[in-house]
């Protein structure tokens, strides 16, 4: 474990216990697919043999999720990166390059990806890019966030093979640590303890054994911000009067209790509308086309205007490409080009979005940013 002389702040980034053996055997499974094309739980450890990823009868299965190995650590983990360590076989000439994805779980059955900063799926050992192997190779690499986990998953995300010979072979250990830092009421409480790194904390809002149960947020030290995730983060299609749930990664009592604790919260909302070239001219909409759901159920018709408003803020100004309308997108009508309506929504009352209503015919491709509460930071004068 490396300390750094900034208060005591932790970087979690010590052997997890994969290649000394202080996790033992019975703690590696696979997949089915995995275990037919050589999987053997004595052989993940760097230092030894190794194992085949995949032959060739396994090749097309790449990114298919009956393709995985996963790891008990016996107990709530932070992990921070990993540690690959290739093995080939040169007598075939075998180049090869992969990356993999990675979920977690604390109780083997529900699943959660593992992230970047930008809220998309992260890949170890680089980002979406493949490192290639020609001989015996150690690479160390660390996720953009540490989590705090008993199990983890690790799927083959993508391989490449340079070679006629399908000889993927991969050993690998986990970094981290098992000395677990505090959980405190706030992100605000764990920065004035000296917890200076941005990272997954474990806070609980109501005070220890009692009330709500802890949950795990993302403290951005440097900022004083608090950000909480959901899946509505990567664009989704919606259109055709339908309406779309964003589910968060902790509990919406949580999440409120997140925003009733913060000095200011924010998230943002994004709809872009694709070309179109009507054959006709449908009636046009007189209300707001596209709006969001508010943690008591109602439906907002602000797009990133004030509460109470309707639009978004090209209406205000009557500077819409629409002419007339309230906001660039979901009037169904003819478009030379893409278009779209992003705003800001900072209601704390009604935050967070917890639904997206669509309301037009057309197909909107919508993305609604991590909810962002701001607290008391020393930095920032008394805000």
């Amino acid at each position: 474990m490396r300390l750094e002389l900034l208060g005591c702040t932790v970087l979690c980034q010590s052997q997890l216990g994969v290649e000394d053996g202080t996790i033992p055997d019975s703690s590696f499974t696979s997949s089915s697919s995995l275990q037919s094309a050589g999987f053997q739980a004595d052989r993940v450890r760097p230092g030894c043999i190794g194992f085949l990823i995949m032959d060739h009868s396994h090749l097309l299965s790449v990114d298919r999720e009956d393709n995985w190995i996963q790891v008990d650590f016996g107990e709530p983990t932070r992990i921070s990166g990993l540690i690959l360590e290739s093995w080939t076989l040169e007598s075939y000439g075998c180049t090869y390059g992969f990356y993999l994805k990675h979920r977690t779980s604390n109780d083997s059955t529900g699943w959660i990806s593992i992230r970047n900063n930008y809220g998309n799926e992260a890949f170890l050992p680089t980002e979406g890019v493949p490192v290639f192997y020609c001989r015996e190779e150690r690479t160390t690499s660390f996720f953009s966030q540490s989590v705090l986990t008993q199990f983890i998953r690790m799927y083959i995300a993508h391989i490449d093979l340079i070679s006629s010979q399908t000889c993927a072979w991969m050993k690998f250990d986990f970094l981290g640590c098992r000395r677990h830092l505090q959980t405190a009421r706030t992100c605000q409480t764990l920065h004035a303890e000296g917890y200076l790194l941005d990272d997954t904390y474990e806070i609980d809002m109501d005070g220890l054994n009692q009330g709500q149960l802890p949950f795990q947020v993302f403290c951005n030290m440097s900022t004083g911000t608090t950000i909480i995730h959901h899946d509505g983060e990567d664009s989704f299609k919606i259109g055709e009067p339908q309406s779309r749930a964003i589910t968060y990664n902790i509990d919406v009592q949580q999440v409120i209790s997140v925003i009733e604790n913060s000095l200011s919260c924010q998230q943002i909302v994004r709809v872009v509308c694709p070309t179109t070239n009507l054959t006709a001219s449908p009636s046009p909409l007189t209300s707001q086309p596209f709006k969001w759901g508010a943690r008591n159920g109602e439906i907002m018709p602000n797009w990133g205007v004030p509460t109470g408003k309707t639009g978004c803020d090209c209406g205000l100004t009557d500077e819409c490409n629409a002419d007339h309308q309230k906001c660039n997108c979901g009037y169904a009508r003819n478009r030379s080009h893409w278009d779209y309506d992003e705003g800001i929504l900072t209601d704390k009352d009604a935050l967070p979005v917890t639904l997206i209503k669509s309301d037009t015919i057309e197909e909107l491709h919508v993305t609604v940013g991590a909810l962002i509460c701001k607290w008391k930071h020393p930095s920032s004068g008394n805000m």
